[in-house]
């Protein structure tokens, strides 16, 4: 309720208890004075616990629209709190996420020299190993061809 029509509406009930009042002390009797005096007096006391009654629901609405906006902000605070806890919480994943896979990447490339080395002294022991099997086996041959041109020998020495 606007207090502009509460005003003109309190400016209105005044002007009429104060007509009757008027037109109550123009009257020579004092019964007729009191028979218009007390209505007003009536008027007046109904009035005033009307327009108080008024003020009482327009504060009572009031507060209920400023607790519904004050509810609303809360609200608002919340869902922010919120987003910034979920942002905070994907920054600290992203940081989290990145710190691992550097530290999986150095591990990776450790992994990876030590495979490759590995490999690598794999071959060098392959590469001896055949060669170590080439060296016998041209000892073998070399034995076995030496064998037969020795006893090829004493077998023309004895002959002739």
């Amino acid at each position: 309720m606007n207090f502009l029509r509460v005003f003109v509406a309190i400016l209105v009930i005044q002007s009429a208890t104060a007509l009757l009042s008027v037109v109550a002390f123009r009257q020579d009797s004092m019964e007729a004075r009191l028979a218009l005096v007390a209505p007003a007096l009536v008027l007046a006391l109904v009035a005033a616990l009307w327009f108080s009654s008024l003020v009482g629901q327009q504060r009572r609405l009031l507060r209920s629209r400023l607790e519904e906006r004050f509810r609303r902000e809360r609200q608002k605070l919340h869902a922010r709190a919120e987003q910034e806890r979920s942002r905070l919480e994907q920054q600290s994943q992203r940081r989290v996420d990145r710190e691992r896979d550097r530290i999986q990447a150095r591990a990776n490339r450790k992994v990876a020299l030590a495979v490759g080395g590995l490999v690598a002294v794999g071959g060098v022991i392959l590469f001896t190993q055949f060669m170590t099997l080439g060296l016998l086996l041209v000892t073998g041959a070399g034995s076995g061809a030496a064998g037969y041109l020795l006893r090829a020998r004493k077998e023309l020495k004895a002959r002739g």
